[in-house]
């Protein structure tokens, strides 16, 4: 009885000791993705690309790199490319090469977005 005791025990242990590696483990979402998320859900309810882009970047600035991205900042991003068919896609982008640099100086430069932003208008963006 002890012995099955022991071993029901050690089990559980292991049982609970893989879960939390799993979940410690398990990658944050993408900011790309959240951003995108954000987006679309918003643009389905009002229709309005610069309100849907400054709502996904409430959400997006919650984020390590992101918080220091100002008011005025989001209000720029969401007017330079709220002019987009799919802002969400080019803006996700660069929102995904700032955090892989764990940068946000990428979004303050307005020279290097404007060419950004004429790059995906030739594309079709």
């Amino acid at each position: 009885m002890s012995l099955l005791f022991c071993v029901l025990a050690l089990t559980f242990v292991l049982l609970i000791s893989a879960a939390v590696l799993v979940l410690r483990m398990r990658p944050e979402q993408d900011v790309q993705i959240v951003f995108a998320k954000t987006y679309l859900k918003t643009y389905r309810a009002t229709r309005d690309r610069k309100e849907s882009l400054l709502a996904a970047l409430a959400v997006v600035r919650k984020r390590a790199p992101f918080s220091d991205v100002s008011d005025d900042d989001a209000a720029f991003l969401a007017d330079l490319f709220g002019r987009l068919h799919h802002p969400h896609v080019v803006l996700g982008q660069v929102l995904r090469t700032a955090d892989h640099k764990r940068s946000v100086g990428s979004l303050r430069n307005r020279a290097q977005l404007q060419v950004v932003m004429d790059g995906a208008r030739a594309q079709g963006a």
